[in-house]
């Protein structure tokens, strides 16, 4: 941010480079803590302020893709990531230090926010394109700036009543995965992700998009329901328990326990 807009920042004022290279290896090291899981609150909280710093000094690129990762990043602040396969969780277990409410409305927030992007995709598609003709497919895969060497062989190669198919395969996909996700029953979540993944390895074959596909496949791993949680899991209240998740979704005395 110091380099683009001069913000005093205490490090390298009179060179804005300096600040940035210390703000890379900052970052750096918080991303590699939260992949292995320690100090894992901490990492997260660096991570999402590197992240909005990156995406407020690209605002003007309009990369949507970054918002994502911010959004997510987020509701993931008052989740108790570090309870499975983590170094916090081997060295002494992981407590939740925020109150019960707080991390079922981030559980909810991280779902819903989920399921909104498929919706607001699905509903940003307007034209015949994508829903009489079914020619947007094969359009968005000729752009020759996102063009991978595997979509321009399928540009020369692949019929137009495939690429339709591709089309309206895709506009069912974004319709089914949110439904599947508020369903909230094990099966439809296992399917929804199943969706997802199918989805977005399309997407990173045919186009470059950069980690897009790859955030939303990780993404949708926490909607991923324990066996045992199934009488439980539904959006919104439900017997004292707001969304679950594979990381959230605690109940009051699922946190309490945590914290004692």
């Amino acid at each position: 941010m110091q380099a683009f807009d001069r913000w005093p920042l205490p490090l390298g004022q009179d060179n804005p480079a300096t600040s940035l290279r210390c703000a890379l290896v900052l970052l750096a090291g918080a991303t590699t803590a939260l992949m292995i899981g320690w100090r894992t609150q901490w990492a997260i909280f660096i991570v999402w302020f590197g992240a909005c710093g990156d995406q407020y000094a690209s605002r003007y690129t309009i990369d949507y893709h970054d918002a994502i990762v911010c959004q997510l990043l987020l509701w993931s602040l008052a989740l108790p990531i570090g309870r499975r396969w983590s170094l916090d969780a081997r060295a002494d277990g992981v407590s939740n230090l925020w109150p019960p409410w707080l991390t079922n409305l981030a559980s909810t927030g991280l779902v819903a926010t989920i399921t909104w992007i498929y919706l607001s995709t699905v509903l940003s598609k307007q034209g015949a394109a994508w829903w009489s003709q079914g020619h947007a497919v094969r359009l968005a895969v000729a752009d020759r700036a996102v063009m991978t060497s595997a979509g321009q062989w399928c540009l020369q190669h692949v019929p137009d009543s495939w690429f339709q198919l591709m089309t309206w395969a895709s506009l069912t996909l974004e319709i089914a995965i949110p439904v599947l996700i508020l369903g909230a029953r094990r099966d439809c979540r296992n399917l929804a992700v199943a969706l997802v993944v199918a989805l977005h390895c399309g997407m990173w074959l045919l186009m470059d998009l950069g980690a897009f596909p790859l955030v939303m496949i990780a993404a949708a791993s926490v909607v991923i329901l324990a066996k045992e949680n199934d009488s439980r899991s539904y959006i919104g209240l439900h017997r004292g328990s707001m969304a679950r998740t594979s990381i959230g979704g605690l109940d009051g005395s699922e946190c309490a326990a945590g914290r004692r």
